[in-house]
Formats: C-alpha cells, structure tokens, sequence
C-alpha cells in the first residue's frame, strides 16, 4: 500500500514546489517596487516592476506547459477586461499619434496583465495562503518605504541621511503618486490587522499601517485624504448592513461614554491653551503650518480644465482625440482664463486632473464605456460574492477581501480630482487589487492538449514550446523593458558639444581663416570655421560658472550664414545656426533655422528632434508631437525618444 501512495505524494509536492516559484517571485516584486527608487524618464521602479512580473508570468507559462491539462482561473470581469484590451490595441493601431499612444498601450497591457497574473497565483486550494505571502511582500515594501519618507521630513536621523523635502514622496519621485499607493496598501494593512490571530505579526502589520499613516500625512494630498474618508465611510455602511447595524448598536451602548471622552478632550485642550504657554505655543505653530501648507491651499484650476476638457470631448464625442493625446489637444481647447493663470509657454496642461474625464476626452464614449463597464463587472462581482452567505467568507479572509475593496475605491475616487492611474506603476496596483479580490471568486478552468499525441512527441513538444518562451521573453520583452535604461545610458554618454574642446583651437582657428581667404567661395571651409567658433563660445569665470562669449557666438553666427549662402542646401550650417540661437536664448530664430534644416534633408533627424525640444518649450505640443512623429517615421529606434517622458506621458 505504502508503494502504491508514495509516487502520487511525491507528485503532488514536486508540483505544489513548481506552482510556488511564479508566486515567490511575484511576492519578490511586491517587495522591491515600492523601494525602487522612481527616476524621470528612466523610470526604475516600473522597469522593475515589468521584469518582475515579466519572470513571473514566465514561470507560470513554463509551469502550465509541463502540466497534462492547462489550467487557468477565470472571473467575471474577464470578458470586459479583454473587451478593454481590445479597445486599446485598437485605439493604438489607428491613432495618429503612436509615440504619444503607445504609453497608454503600454499602461493598459501591464496594468491588465498585473490583473491576470495575480488571479492566477493566488487562486485555487491553496489560494488563502498565496493571498497571505503576495500581501507579505506588498506590506513590507510599504513598511520600509514609509519609515524612508518619514526620515525626509527631518533630511535623516544620525549618521543616516536622505533627501529632506516639505511634501514627502518616498521613492516615488512625486507626492500624489507615492499618496496613491499609500491609500491603496493602507486599507488592506489595517484590515489584515485586524483579522490577524498572530500577536508578532499582528504588530509588524500594525507597524507598516502606522507609518503609512504618517507618511499619508506628511504627502500633504487632499485629494488622497478625501478619497480615503468616502471609501472608508462606504465600507463601514456596507460592512453595517451586512452585519445588521452591529458595530451602529455597539457605539449606541456606549454612546454615553464617547460623549464624555469627547467633553473631557475639549476642555483638557481649553486649559492647556489658557494655562501653558509651551501648549499654546505649540498649538498657534501647528495652525500656522497647516494654513500655509498645501493641505490649505486652495487657488486651484481644476474646475477651469475640467470645463474645458468638456468643450474637447463634445468635438469628439464617440471616439475622442485620440489615445495619450490629451496634451496634443487640449491647448486649442484652452480657455483664455485658464491660458491667463497658466500661460503655454510656462506650464503645460499635461493631464485633465481627473481620469475619467480624460478617458472621456482622449476615446469618447466608446472608449470610456468600455473602461467602466471593467470597474462595474469588478465591483458587482466583489459585491455579490461579499453578500453571499453560501461563500462562507469569514475571518482575516473577510476582512482583508474589504481591505483590498476599501484600497481600490480610495484610489478610484481620488483620480476624480487627479489622473494618478496614468502613472503605470499606479494602475499596476489598482488592477493588482482588484486580482487580488478576483481570486476570492474565481473559477478554475481546464484544457486538455497534446493529447491525441504520442509520449515522445509530447515532450518534444513540449521542449519546443518551452525554448519558443524563453526565446520571446529572452529577445523580445525583456530588451524593450531595459530599452529605456540603456537608451538614457548611451545619451547620457554622449559628450556634450561644449565639453569637447578642440585641440590648439587659436591655430586650428587661424588655419581654417586663412582657408576662408583663400577659397572664399568654398562653404565647406565656411562651416568648419563656424564649428570651431562655436566650440569656442561657451567659457567658465573664476567661479566656474559657464558663461557666453558673444564675440566669438557672432563669429560663429556669421561664418554659419556665409556656409549657408554658399550651399542654401546644406543641412549642417543651418541646423548649426539653430542651435547657436537656442543657446543664446533666441528660440523663434532657432526654429526657423531648423526649419530650414529640416527642408534641406528629408531624413534628416537631428533638426527635427530639436524643433521638437523647443516647440514643447514653447508650449506648442501639438507641434513637438508632429516633429517627434517624423523622427519615428525616419528612425523608429532613435535613442532619445525611446526615453519615458519625451513623447510619451510623463506624470511629473
């Protein structure tokens, strides 16, 4: 008998170990992004988070493709997720603007993969317990990321020191997105608290939703403390009505000593304020900062872009501008109030403050049905299964299933006044959630294949399948995630043209004019003496502060003229002049300069790639798109632009 059980035991741990490396590594991510720090335009901590997930869904494939049957885990949003990944390939295909649309591809595809992804590791038997190691991860990552924002309060503590700043931000570069997170992972640590058994663990979850707390706080983001306060008013309402009114009838019992508490709590601070000058002082401090933080600051243009993103969406009203087109648009939309409080040429209006009514703006109503009907189907799902008294949801279960709604809902109502899901990492973590709370639910689904095959030629099937995934991820999706951080690598090891000093510039520049002499028709001798000048312009004073030499700038200036009059054809001289004009801060002469040098040559990039640079300055986004548009038509892998934040949507 024991010979006849030991192979099955054997299996099944064999499998149960292969079914746990895809959630390891899964809970790793979890972990590490929130301590990653969130540079701009490289964007680590969401190249992070796409490798991590981009291994972890690997491992999985590679887990399924070893199974006899594939197995799969569904949920009722499933449909309408697919609908809304669709959508988007869709927006994405027909745009006009594919630099500016891929990054909201890019967001979508993630941000629904993260939704897959989590419904499949933590679902099925074993389901409670992969929830509770994913959570692990998440939960210690906000542990170590809040106490580092508390330390940039004060710039550290000892010998250890950080960046000091009024708002914190932790690693995530801005402090609405990093409140975004906090709102979202808060919910879900206090209500593990609370259903947590454990007295160690108990306190360590306490520990991170305590500092969390604090950091929220320290954010100073209304938008993050209003969303919190409804969401957590709607939970306690329907954890009240599916409980009968308990916690309602428990504060009614005592409802005679909380009103003592609260006298008692009045009058201690009544005669601490009339009694203690060290009280009073510190009290009259704390509203002093308060009304002068940002919690009460309240001149705000929300209202001004709203209207006006409705004047753009009813031009557009089924299928909007454009996907990730918002920027491009919107200023033709922009009324004269709101272009008065923020002029073009100094503050770019780069999102609507609020997310649905960008969704509405940028793909109408087709596409903004279709990105609520995936919110709806979540919540109707989660609602229904909440309510069911068959499902049996009791415990920690029951209460970290209404952390992960709560979470959700606060991250949902606070992109009513910001558009904090267009951060990818941020719509990670909302669809991340809502997987969570998917697998609760979710029903396991079978498909047999290989089947009618024999043994060997099942397992070189097999071989075949596996080397075809690991040669996808190994030369496709891997690459195009570091493509960025190697990109910004390659730029910023490029020289920069005043740094590269010519050697014995005075008797190079001799030489050259004595050529210019000679030859005087020749413009080739014309453009290098104009390039010699020009590395000449740019000096340092005894401070070492970098300063122009306007002297040698108009030398340089006329010797540029003199090439281009000789050779009206000549990309260089022309493309040259612009950039000695943007260097002195003539950016209407640089445009037209590069606008020549444009017409010289077709396929030229680099006069294109700075009109881009300056017409974004100036606030003509629509005209930075169209120039970065035809650098992709002539080089689609062109180093500059592969950097997050050129074309694409950058949240800072």
């Amino acid at each position: 008998m024991k010979q006849a059980i030991r192979p099955e035991r054997k299996e099944i741990t064999s499998g149960a170990f292969w079914d746990t490396i895809p959630l390891l590594l899964w809970t790793l991510t979890l972990f590490l992004v929130p301590l990653v720090p969130d540079e701009k335009l490289v964007r680590l901590k969401l190249i992070v988070f796409e490798v991590g997930w981009t291994l972890s869904f690997t491992a999985w494939i590679l887990r399924q493709s070893l199974r006899e049957r594939f197995q799969i885990y569904r949920t009722p949003a499933d449909f309408f997720l697919l609908l809304y990944l669709v959508s988007s390939i869709l927006f994405y295909l027909f745009s006009e603007n594919r630099g500016a649309a891929f990054s909201e591809l890019e967001r979508t595809l993630f941000s629904a993969g993260c939704y897959f992804l989590t419904v499949q590791v933590s679902s099925g038997e074993h389901g409670s317990r992969s929830r509770r190691v994913l959570l692990t991860g998440w939960i210690s990552g906000l542990f170590l990321v809040s106490l580092y924002s508390i330390l940039q309060i004060s710039g550290g503590i000892w010998k250890l020191s950080v960046p000091q700043s009024e708002r914190v931000f932790g690693t995530f570069g801005n402090p609405i997105f990093f409140a975004a997170f906090l709102i979202l992972s808060l919910p879900v640590a206090f209500a593990w608290f609370l259903g947590c058994r454990k007295n160690l663990q108990k306190i360590l979850i306490f520990c991170a939703a305590f500092l969390g707390s604090v950091a929220l706080c320290a954010t100073e983001t209304r938008a993050a403390f209003l969303s919190l306060a409804i969401s957590l008013v709607l939970f306690f309402l329907i954890s009240e009505w599916s409980s009968s009114g308990r916690w309602m009838k428990r504060i009614w019992e005592l409802k005679s000593k909380v009103i003592l508490f609260l006298i008692l709590l009045f009058l201690a601070h009544f005669l601490a304020v009339s009694g203690s000058e060290k009280y009073r002082s510190f009290f009259s401090a704390a509203q002093g900062k308060f009304f002068t933080s940002h919690l009460a600051h309240t001149h705000q243009t929300h209202t001004l872009i709203w209207k006006d993103v409705l004047r753009m969406w009813r031009s557009h009203p089924w299928l909007g501008t454009g996907f990730g087109t918002f920027h491009v648009e919107f200023p033709q939309y922009a009324s004269d109030e709101l272009k008065k409080l923020w002029p073009q040429n100094q503050r770019i209006v780069n999102d609507a403050h609020n997310e649905y009514l960008q969704t509405l703006a940028e793909t109408g109503v087709v596409g903004f049905s279709i990105f609520f009907s995936v919110l709806a189907s979540f919540f109707a799902g989660s609602l229904f299964f909440f309510f069911n008294p068959k499902q049996g949801l009791t415990g920690t279960d029951r209460a970290l299933f209404a952390g992960l709604g709560v979470g959700v809902t606060s991250l949902l109502l606070q992109n009513f006044f910001s558009v904090d899901m267009r951060f990818i990492v941020s719509s990670a973590y909302v669809f991340l959630a809502m997987g969570l709370c998917g697998a609760y639910f979710s029903r396991e689904s079978s498909l047999s294949w290989l089947d009618h095959l024999g043994s060997g030629t099942r397992k070189m099937a097999r071989i075949v399948g596996l080397l075809l995934i690991l040669w996808v991820v190994g030369r496709g999706l891997l690459p195009s995630i570091f493509r960025p951080y190697l990109s910004q690598k390659a730029v910023s090891q490029s020289p920069d043209f005043f740094d590269e000093k010519l050697m014995n510039a005075a008797q190079t520049i001799q030489d050259l004019e004595n050529l210019t002499r000679q030859f005087p028709l020749q413009w080739r001798y014309w453009d290098r003496l104009g390039y010699a000048y020009a590395k000449e312009m740019q000096k340092r004073d005894p401070s070492g502060k970098k300063t122009i030499d306007l002297q040698v700038t108009e030398k340089a200036v006329q010797s540029y003229l003199t090439a281009h009059q000789l050779n009206p054809s000549a990309e260089g001289p022309a493309n040259n002049l612009g950039n000695i004009y943007f260097t002195i801060q003539r950016r209407g002469e640089a445009i037209q300069w590069w606008k020549k040098a444009a017409e010289s040559n077709p396929q030229g990039v680099d006069s294109r790639l700075n009109l881009g640079t300056v017409y974004y300055l100036e606030g003509r986004v629509k005209e930075s798109v169209g120039s970065l548009e035809e650098v992709l038509k002539i080089d689609p892998h062109n180093e500059c632009l592969t950097l997050r934040g050129l074309i694409k949507y950058d949240g800072n």
